[in-house]
């Protein structure tokens, strides 16, 4: 970047305006924070969520699981009697049904019907990835990166971003920000990010908006930002007034 000059016409050194130009956006990154807070949609990150789950396979698991029948029993059971439904979905999770691995990792990290265990919660969903479930993919890679463990869940993640699913193109690009912020991580994220855009991704839409907005793509890049993550809180404004509507 070239010399220039200040506010009073005196000569600062690039370096200064390197500073000068982190200042900037630091303010932008507040201001847009502040935004994003005030989108009409109040759980905003808790629908993207729910969007990725629901890209999940657990039908398609659920409808070839042998155990279909009895693992729709026991989840049912779950409200009656917690203790017992657990016993019967952690036989079927150690008979190989996937379906029943997240169940039982579910119960393990919310404590129902079996004594609370983070550790066991972590090892079913890891077992529920390998089995197969998207929901396992996600839930593991999510416990992975809770703990700090980046390169294992880059790893998981990078599994179904392989697979084109747009929820793990979404949380690798994310994970793999958080692991270096430098150029040439930005310039693998973007694609990830414009890849589960086309597919349909919120969370994507409002992670490549904000990174346009901080100049994290070049500062060329802030002004489409803004517009972009204008358009994405608009498109959410409207998504949210139809869920509304068919809610009566």
């Amino acid at each position: 970047m070239r010399p220039g000059f200040g506010s009073a016409g005196t000569r600062y050194k690039a370096s200064d305006v390197g500073i000068k130009m982190k200042r900037v956006l630091r303010t932008i990154d507040k201001r847009l924070s502040a935004w994003l807070d005030r989108e009409t949609l109040e759980d905003r990150n808790a629908r993207e969520d729910a969007w990725d789950f629901k890209q999940t396979n657990d039908l398609e698991l659920l409808d070839a699981d042998p155990f279909h029948a009895e693992a729709l029993e026991a989840q049912e059971l779950l409200t009656a009697d917690p203790q017992a439904a657990f016993r019967l979905l952690l036989g079927m999770a150690e008979g190989g049904s996937a379906w029943c691995m997240n169940c039982v990792a579910g119960c393990y990290s919310r404590g129902r019907g079996v004594v609370r265990n983070d550790d066991k919660a972590l090892e079913w969903r890891q077992r529920s990835f390998e089995a197969g479930s998207t929901r396992g993919l996600l839930n593991y890679g999510h416990s992975l990166l809770r703990r700090g463990n980046l390169e294992d869940a880059v790893r998981v993640y990078r599994a179904g971003a392989e697979q084109d699913w747009a929820p793990a193109l979404l949380w690798l690009a994310n994970t793999r920000a958080r692991q270096s912020g430098n150029r040439k991580t930005f310039r693998e994220v973007r694609p990830l990010l414009e890849r589960a855009v086309e597919k349909g991704s919120p969370g994507a839409r409002a992670t490549l908006a904000r990174h346009m907005a901080l100049g994290r793509f070049g500062v060329r890049e802030i002004p489409s930002g803004f517009r972009l993550m204008w358009a994405h809180i608009e498109r959410s404004r409207a998504e949210w007034r139809d869920e509304r509507r068919e809610l009566g």
